[in-house]
């Protein structure tokens, strides 16, 4: 319990709490989650249903309730990943060592620097992960994700079905590998069929999907190629200190999370979105990666634990969504409180 609170404190320290800019217009769903009128009034938004429709059900779609709904399943969001990633027999280094391990997946700040309906889409892809044994537990859970983001869902659980086949140690043991992740790909098409006939019952009329935004429906890509212009901080967001205390801690099949990791990148590009894209999508990967690495790695962060932490509060955590640029908490908050006290100008990435 001391080591998940320290968890907590750290993740939340790291980047503060903050709120989702369309969190309003799904809370407009959750006060009726099943008024057509309501959901096609959100556009694309809507396509986050399923996190309005739960908290419509509990009724909790107040605006402060509705923040601290959010605000808890990125708390359980913790709870999980420390249950996926935690060794049942361990000493107190090792411990340690798997904390900060999980502190340092990126995707496990952003329910709580973005508060919002990610929380539901990342809770559900850190239980995916737990439920690697039940092709029909992975299944369900698949479906729970296309009702929320199924562009995510698909990335997310292929680019972890593509991690399991790189690390089998035989072409026979493919199909094995790959099974509890396909049957979740289905699962999330499923889970986006339902919601097209839900919507259809409703009579909500066409609800754009993020795909055509980003993909099928553009005629101006000039966004994708500024990437390279922000690339600097680009690769700073996707290859930080988070990713590069994962790589130390999980010694064991290194260039399969390399190479998952790389491909996950491509449609965040295309997207131009590329650190949320990357920090909802590559979780799965992350978790899987840190639950099977070797313990005695994970003593070796445990044992650094101090310059670990101090080097990691003090690394900003750069969030990226096209041109507009937010650094963690930690230190950003610190340079901007350091601003109105004195006549320096450090913060140079106001929210």
């Amino acid at each position: 319990m001391r080591l998940w609170t320290a968890l907590s404190l750290l993740v939340v320290a790291r980047v503060g709490l903050w709120a989702e800019s369309d969190i309003e217009a799904l809370r407009t769903i959750a006060q009726s989650p099943f008024d057509g009128d309501l959901i096609a009034s959100a556009d694309f938004r809507a396509r986050n249903w399923l996190g309005p429709v739960i908290a419509g059900v509990l009724g909790l779609s107040g605006h402060l309730t509705f923040f601290l709904f959010h605000v808890g399943l990125g708390i359980l969001l913790l709870v999980v990943g420390y249950l996926v990633v935690l060794p049942d027999k361990t000493d107190l280094e090792v411990a340690r060592g798997t904390v900060l391990l999980l502190a340092a997946v990126p995707g496990m700040a952003l329910p709580f620097f973005w508060v919002g309906n990610d929380s539901v889409t990342l809770l559900l892809l850190s239980m995916f992960v737990l439920a690697q044994q039940s092709a029909v537990g992975t299944g369900l859970l698949g479906v729970l994700i296309g009702l929320n983001h199924f562009e995510h869902g698909i990335v997310a659980i292929a680019a972890f079905m593509l991690w399991k086949i790189l690390r089998s140690p035989s072409v026979k043991q493919w199909p094995s590998a790959a099974l509890p992740s396909f049957v979740g790909l289905v699962g999330v098409g499923l889970g986006r069929l339902l919601q097209n006939i839900i919507f259809h019952q409703l009579e909500v009329g066409d609800v754009e999907s993020r795909a055509g935004i980003a993909l099928l429906d553009r005629s101006d890509w000039s966004s994708t190629k500024a990437v390279f212009y922000v690339s600097p901080l680009l690769l700073w967001s996707f290859l930080g200190l988070g990713i590069v205390i994962f790589m130390i801690g999980t010694s064991r099949d290194r260039w399969a999370s390399a190479v998952s990791l790389l491909l996950i990148s491509v449609p965040a590009i295309i997207s131009f979105d590329q650190t949320r894209v990357f920090l909802v999508t590559s979780l799965p990967i992350f978790l899987g990666a840190l639950r099977d690495s070797p313990i005695e790695a994970r003593r070796k962060v445990g044992q650094r634990l101090l310059p670990f932490v101090t080097v990691w509060c003090l690394t900003p955590w750069i969030y990226m969504e096209s041109w507009k640029i937010a650094g963690s908490a930690t230190p950003y908050s610190l340079a901007w409180l350091l601003d109105h006290l004195t006549s320096f100008e450090m913060s140079t990435f106001p929210r």
